[in-house]
């Protein structure tokens, strides 16, 4: 089962499609060669094995024919042995009177051939051919044998003579003093003799069969007695290898470089009396054998060229459209680079792998990618993917792949790497290209972030790289001086907090009547710390899950989730309860609440705070907005034109955290603001630095110069107060006078410091 997943996993693959379909078409051509080869050898054994049986019962049903010419070829052998006899006991009658003229005359008058008288020793004393006179048998000889028998009469079977090589039959006598009389016929004499039985016009009626080539009787000697090819009577006729030649023969090969006869041999046993008296050899021509065989193979042939087509069509067709559907699954159709599912499915894979290789993911981002969309057009954009793509997959290599994660996003694969520093190198080049392709004025565009997430052994889920990979990319982001960030735990534990803080959040919003979200106030003091004039509404959280949470970390928390509208909503709304509140009690003081940027661009936040104000019961001239300085920035008109309009309502606009974020004084005069916070940053300097080098000073003159008042926040320390009074601060905020405080214990310190007041006057 588990070989089975790696397999579909591997399927599924849209770069193996094309290689799978080469390969299936390669396996298709290997069957049908294959194929092609096992029907033409199944072929050729099938007519192998039915020429062989209808040789062989062709060679059956001419034996029986020839039975009778056999027994008549017997016995005319017979007498020719009787003969050789005959011929023998006459010579031994002239024993006494042996001479060459007499053998002659002897030879002639009862018509034999040869008749040699033999010494003890085997050498020829007479003959009736000269030419034979003084010739010795040599050892093993038959004449040898016969004289170390102990045989009075014998007949050879035929064969050669030693001196002639003519085959002729010899019949041999021993005299009483030892001598040998040798009696011999010419084979082509007996050929005569048995033309008598019709042996060959039999033969010649056999070739009539269009298969049949020739016909050959020999004896159990393999000695020709007949042949219709003319062979010679009396010649010898090798045994042929029928297997290889006849394979051979049908392929229209060679055996050792020699030309293969057409023609298939077929022995079949005379039997006489159940004895075999000889062999009848018949040649069967293999063309027209070879002419079906050829014939079948090319039909069989043309067939299976035709399946093959189809089969390759069908293939194609099959590939094609899982080659386009595995596109469309698999691969990003702008950079052509696999997608995330791919991703996934090889991720998987390696984590299957019984021997895991050293993984790292990088996720990598093209920053503030939708702006050159919209500066440059969508089209410009896909351009810019198309050319990261093109670039990117000139880089892979063996152990480095590219994928597409989204828009802005991709994923690099890296395998059997060897440290962190062979990672930054990786990185820093795919960094270093981002931007060789792209027009100067689109660089400051293409600067990468990385999150790179090293896997570890034990990791078997693909969902939690890409968590970490995620969480590290989000950690270079949130650091603008890093453009990459190696994943570690203090970053999850960061994200598993930010998680539960918005939880604990979207569940404080949905309950009206949750006191987890609660206020504390700050008094503002003004008049040279005589008066309180105001009260900034600064929200806390608390719930039973994560105890007291800081501004600092839910307020983030809100904006990265959409989740500020409503904060800035129910903080606003509170706020204007604690004014109600105030003015029952004939305390008239102005209540200032922090608006985010993101709160204040939704298109409906003007209509929002007229509905809070209605519902409250409180008068716009009650509140003060403030906002960060930053929310100017890419949306200056937009928020400058709903100021205005808070301000005609009645309300106070003052700039937060003024001269860390979008400073310019230029434009302040352009905003429709009624004050500025100066940042607790430059009031810690004042008791660090040297006077002459505080610009605390010169940002007070500066805002006073278009008429707006300043306030100065985060004031700990009687030297910092003497200080920003000296220079005309309108207002002091800080824990000099007091931390943020309930709403009764606000309520008990104004009474306090009004009393105190009061009292230092009299």
């Amino acid at each position: 089962m588990r070989f089975g997943r790696q397999m579909k996993r591997m399927l599924k693959k849209p770069r193996e499609v094309q290689e799978l379909a080469k390969g299936s078409m390669f396996l298709v051509t290997v069957a049908l060669c294959l194929g092609l080869i096992i029907m033409s050898a199944g072929i050729e054994n099938y007519f192998v094995n039915d020429l062989k049986i209808n040789a062989r019962n062709l060679a059956r049903g001419y034996t029986h024919s020839l039975r009778k010419t056999v027994e008549a070829s017997g016995a005319v052998r017979q007498l020719i042995s009787e003969k050789l006899r005959y011929a023998v006991d006459i010579t031994s009658d002239l024993s006494g009177s042996f001479s060459n003229e007499v053998l002659r005359d002897v030879a002639k008058e009862i018509d034999v051939d040869e008749i040699d008288v033999y010494s003890p020793e085997g050498k020829i004393l007479y003959s009736n051919l000269s030419a034979y006179l003084g010739w010795v048998a040599p050892k093993g000889h038959p004449v040898q044998q016969f004289i170390a028998s102990s045989l009075s009469f014998h007949v050879d079977p035929l064969r050669e003579n030693t001196i002639s090589r003519q085959l002729v039959l010899y019949g041999y006598q021993r005299l009483e003093d030892g001598r040998v009389i040798q009696v011999g016929k010419n084979a082509k004499h007996l050929e005569g003799l048995l033309s008598g039985f019709e042996l060959e016009r039999m033969m010649d009626e056999m070739r009539k069969d269009e298969d049949v080539s020739y016909v050959t009787y020999i004896d159990e000697d393999r000695i020709v007695l007949g042949s219709s090819t003319g062979r010679e009577a009396g010649s010898y006729l090798p045994i042929k290898d029928q297997e290889n030649s006849l394979l051979e023969s049908l392929r229209g090969g060679q055996i050792l470089g020699a030309p293969v006869d057409s023609i298939y041999e077929v022995e079949e046993p005379v039997l006489l009396n159940g004895v075999e008296s000889g062999r009848l050899v018949i040649g069967l021509s293999l063309e027209r054998t070879k002419r079906e065989i050829l014939h079948l193979n090319r039909i069989f042939t043309v067939v299976f060229v035709m399946i093959y087509l189809a089969a390759i069509l069908m293939l194609y067709l099959y590939h094609y459209k899982s080659a386009r559907l595995h596109t469309m699954a698999y691969e990003d159709e702008v950079t052509m680079l696999p997608n995330l599912k791919y991703f996934r499915s090889e991720l998987e894979y390696l984590f299957m792998s019984p021997k895991r290789e050293k993984l790292a993911v990088m996720l990598l981002q093209l920053p503030r990618f939708s702006k050159i969309s919209m500066a440059r057009g969508h089209e410009q954009g896909e351009r810019l993917l198309e050319e990261m793509g093109k670039t990117f997959r000139q880089m892979e290599e063996e152990h480095l792949s590219f994928f597409k994660h989204s828009d802005e996003k991709f994923l690099v694969l890296i395998k059997d790497y060897e440290d962190r520093e062979d990672l930054v190198r990786i990185l820093s080049a795919i960094s270093r290209i981002s931007s060789t392709r792209e027009p100067e004025q689109m660089s400051r565009f293409s600067t990468l972030r990385f999150g790179v997430v090293e896997v570890r052994e034990q990791d078997r889920s693909v969902e939690k790289v890409l968590k970490e990979a995620l969480i590290a990319l989000n950690h270079a982001e949130l650091h603008q001086g890093l453009y990459y960030s190696f994943f570690d735990q203090d970053m999850e534990q960061k994200v598993e907090r930010e998680t539960k803080v918005e939880a604990e959040l979207r569940q404080v919003l949905q309950n009206q009547e949750e006191e987890d979200l609660y206020l504390l106030y700050q008094p503002i003091i003004g008049e040279k710390g005589e008066k309180i004039s105001s009260v900034e509404a600064l929200a806390r959280l608390k719930t039973p899950a994560l105890g007291e949470v800081s501004p600092l970390e839910f307020i983030p928390v809100a904006e990265k989730n959409g989740l500020m509208g409503l904060l800035g909503l129910r903080i606003l709304e509170k706020a204007c309860v604690f004014s109600k509140t105030l003015e029952k009690r004939g305390i008239p003081l102005r209540i200032s609440v922090n608006i985010s940027g993101l709160q204040i661009l939704e298109d409906d936040f003007i209509r929002k705070v007229h509905e809070v104000l209605k519902e409250k019961e409180v008068s716009a001239a009650s509140l003060s907005l403030e906002i960060t300085e930053s929310v100017f920035l890419g949306n200056y008109d937009i928020i400058n034109l709903k100021l205005k309009t808070l301000r005609e309502m009645g309300m106070t606009i003052s700039i937060d955290d003024f001269g860390t974020g979008y400073s310019s004084f230029a434009r302040l005069k352009e905003l429709h603001v009624d004050g500025v916070k100066i940042d607790r940053y430059f009031v810690r300097r004042i008791t660090k630095l040297p006077e002459e080098e505080l610009i605390s000073s010169d940002i007070i003159r500066m805002v006073h110069r278009y008429g707006l008042y300043t306030v100065a926040e985060g004031v700990e320390h009687e030297e910092e107060l003497s200080y920003l009074l000296k220079e005309g601060c309108d207002f002091i905020q800080g824990y000099y006078y007091s931390k943020p405080l309930p709403e009764t214990e606000f309520i008990d310190f104004w009474a306090d410091f009004n009393n105190e007041k009061l009292e230092g006057s009299v």
